[in-house]
């Protein structure tokens, strides 16, 4: 592994690249380039081509950058496909209220350059109001029936049957879908236990 400068115009894209990025999260990238720099180099196979990186890549183009710097690897094929999965894959998952906290202490023209959007900023930094989710699983059946299913072994936590049931009914609610990310359709989730398994 080495580290060393590379001209933009000799790195070649993979072709299988399997990442996708919104045109809003692409905007952020290179806003966020604009005001840090480039700090996080492009990884590259030996034949200079992209292992990490293609969406930095497109965005030090459309910036007008003419080189950068580039972690250079000597890796088959095989494992090049690998580490370009297990590079976009392998993550760690947020304390959702610290972040709720940082982000409420961004002042707003400038919280999208933590690379969230918009849309999922707003979410993230609601009230949430679930009393319409809540009435609408109401609905799904009677509530003998709901009761005896929220209440069988869950709160043992030993009959996953049971509990796969109450979330196939949780997932027909709209709120389920309204929402983009899982924070906050687990909120929901837990309102809905908090109200009908105690």
């Amino acid at each position: 592994m080495e580290l060393r400068k590379i001209r933009l115009k000799d790195i070649k894209p993979s072709e299988y690249n399997p990442r996708v990025i919104s045109k809003e999260a692409f905007e952020n990238l290179k806003n966020n380039i604009k005001e840090f720099g480039f700090l996080d180099p492009l990884v590259l196979n030996k034949s200079l081509t992209i292992i990490s990186g293609h969406q930095r890549f497109k965005a030090l183009n459309e910036l007008g950058f003419v080189e950068t710097e580039a972690i250079i690897l000597d890796l088959d094929k095989t494992k090049e496909k690998i580490l370009n999965i297990s590079l976009n894959k392998i993550s760690g998952e947020f304390d959702y209220d610290k972040l709720d906290k940082i982000l409420n202490s961004i002042k707003k023209d400038e919280v999208t350059l933590t690379g969230f959007t918009n849309q999922e900023i707003r979410e993230l930094t609601k009230k949430f109001d679930f009393s319409k989710e809540l009435k609408e699983f109401n609905k799904l059946e009677k509530e003998e029936t709901k009761h005896k299913i929220w209440t069988a072994k869950i709160k043992e936590g030993n009959d996953l049957n049971n509990v796969n049931k109450v979330l196939a009914r949780i997932k027909k609610t709209k709120g389920w879908s309204r929402f983009s990310n899982d924070y906050c359709n687990g909120l929901l989730l837990k309102e809905l236990c908090r109200k009908y398994s105690s």
